[in-house]
Formats: C-alpha cells, sequence, structure tokens
C-alpha cells in the first residue's frame, strides 16, 4: 500500500503517542521544578522521587527505535515540518542521561543531574507530541498544556543565551512552547518572554537584545525582507532559522506571528505571518529582535 502525504502524517502522529505516552510528565504530575535540595528530600521519603526518575530512565531508554527513526528522518522531517535537528540531540543527551540514573541510584539524588533529565525528557516528550501534531495537520489531541511558571525552566539553555525572566500566570500549549522554542534557539542575546490575555485571544512576547535579523553577510535585514525568515532562509553564520515551523504551528493554532527587527543604524521593520505585510516603523524603544505569538487562550 502506497501512504500518501496525510495517511503518512497520521500513522507517525499515532506512532509518536502510542511511544511517548509511557514516558512521565512530572509537571502534570505536580512536581515542582526545578528541584532543589529542600523538595527533592521531600520525596525522598520512600524514596519515591528516586524511584519515579529511575522508571522514567528506563521508559525513555526503552524507546522503540523505528519511532527515533520516524522522528529524525530528514526526508519525512522536511516533507512534514518536523525538527529533525532538535529531537535527535535532546534524545540522545536524555539517553546518556537516563541511562547513568538508570544504573547509580546516587545520581538520582543530585538535584543537578535530576533537573537536567527531566529537563531534556520534558523537551523531548513536548517536542514529540509537537511533532505528532504537525503530522496529524493539528489534531487537538496532540496539544499538551504548559504552565507560565515551568516556561523558563523548559527555555533554559536551548540557546547560549538566557532567558532573563518569564512574566505573566496561566497556561499555553504545547504547540506555543515548540514555536517560542524555535525562535529561542536563533535569539542574538539574553530574552525576556512576557505573556498576555485579552477575552478569547492570548499573546506570548520574546524580545532579546541582541543586534536585530541579520540577511546572508549579516547585515542588518532590510524591512521588506523580514518575510523572507519564516520560509528556508538560512545565513552562512546561523544556519536555518528554522521559523517555518513556528509559523506552521501558529497557523495550525489559527494564529499569527508578528516580529519587531530594530537594529541600530538600521531602519526598523515589521512583520506578520497573517497579514503577509512588511512595513518600515519608527525606532521602537529597544535594540534587538520582537516576536509575538497571538493564538487562542488556553483556559
Amino acid at each position: 500500500m502506497t501512504l500518501n502525504p496525510d495517511s503518512l502524517g497520521k500513522y507517525i502522529a499515532n506512532q509518536i503517542r502510542v511511544s511517548i505516552d509511557s514516558i512521565p510528565n512530572p509537571i502534570a504530575e505536580g512536581i515542582r521544578i526545578p528541584l532543589d535540595d529542600s523538595n527533592l528530600s521531600e520525596f525522598h521519603q520512600g524514596n519515591e522521587l528516586v524511584a519515579k526518575v529511575q522508571e522514567a530512565a528506563a521508559n525513555y531508554s526503552k524507546l522503540p527505535e523505528d519511532l527515533v527513526s520516524l522522528l529524525v528522518d530528514r526526508s519525512i522531517a522536511l516533507s512534514l515540518k518536523l525538527f529533525s535537528h532538535d529531537l535527535a540531540g535532546i534524545y540522545v543527551s536524555a539517553l546518556l542521561l537516563g541511562k547513568s540514573i538508570e544504573k547509580n541510584p546516587d545520581y538520582a539524588k543530585n538535584p543537578d543531574v535530576v533537573n537536567e533529565f527531566l529537563r531534556e525528557i520534558l523537551k523531548f516528550k513536548l517536542l514529540g507530541l509537537t511533532g505528532a501534531y504537525l503530522a496529524s495537520g493539528g489534531e487537538q489531541s496532540y496539544e499538551q498544556r504548559i504552565p507560565l511558571s515551568q516556561l523558563e525552566f523548559l527555555l533554559d539553555k536551548v540557546s547560549r543565551f538566557q532567558i532573563v525572566a518569564v512574566f505573566g500566570e496561566g497556561f499555553i500549549k504545547s504547540p506555543e512552547y515548540a514555536a517560542l522554542y524555535q525562535i529561542v534557539k536563533n535569539a542574538r542575546g539574553n530574552a525576556v518572554v512576557s505573556y498576555k490575555e485579552g477575552g478569547k485571544w492570548a499573546k506570548l512576547s520574546i524580545q532579546d537584545n541582541g543586534t536585530g535579523i541579520l540577511d546572508e553577510d549579516g547585515n542588518p535585514m532590510p524591512p521588506e525582507r523580514l518575510h523572507e525568515i519564516f520560509g528556508e532562509f538560512s545565513t552562512r553564520k546561523n544556519g536555518g532559522l528554522g521559523l517555518q515551523v513556528a509559523r506552521r504551528l501558529m497557523e495550525l493554532r489559527r494564529g499569527d506571528i508578528e516580529v519587531v527587527s530594530s537594529p541600530i543604524g538600521s531602519l526598523a521593520g515589521e512583520y506578520s505571518t497573517l497579514t503577509g505585510l512588511s512595513q518600515v516603523i519608527d525606532s521602537p524603544r529597544f535594540h534587538g529582535t520582537k516576536f509575538t505569538l497571538y493564538f487562542p487562550r488556553t483556559p
């Protein structure tokens, strides 16, 4: 039987769900992350947390090879706009940490090791589910709620720059997290994330203090070319921006992405994926880049 893109996508989405469901979600279980010596010791009564962490490590290390192959296959990734490079790196990192914890109980008592492992398996689970969401064409069953209070932890070490703070309360869903993840990867300076709600809609913004968006040669990108970053655009120094994934996620969420690029000494520009319009704007009160995601509010 020949699989068309639609049936292939649904097959991949189902395979991801079946396998990833076995990986626990500490956030959904009410575990406050990141752990420290105080709350790690709370769970050590009866070795409950140690057992949970080791079980998670064992489950992760037993993920079927065919699932991993589906997730990291470049040709499938390009056709379905998955993020094979991200998942491959996260998978290896979590697998190595998981095997260490599984074999050495003392590692499960070290907050730094446990936090790093939990961060990696959560990233793999959330991004994997978002891969299923993309492959299925936006089926809501592949969305997962994420409290804003955990966002800084989940975005830590995504890039060489820091998320300085996350402002706001409430919940977002895994597609928004994955879109933000793609943006954070390409931040050119330390960034601040803010979240606001209004009626049925919400907006999630990330503003860095970097150079603004640069073109292929490392020069400030003219406002009329800002739309290019949401296609197959790449720079010589930094590779592809991967924002086509973020754009597709917001399309499936019936949302929008607005980007403002404000380089020092050059014209500031603005672009919206919804309207498709690029324009020169008055210089904002910051230099750097600001992305704003608009999407339905998560109840």
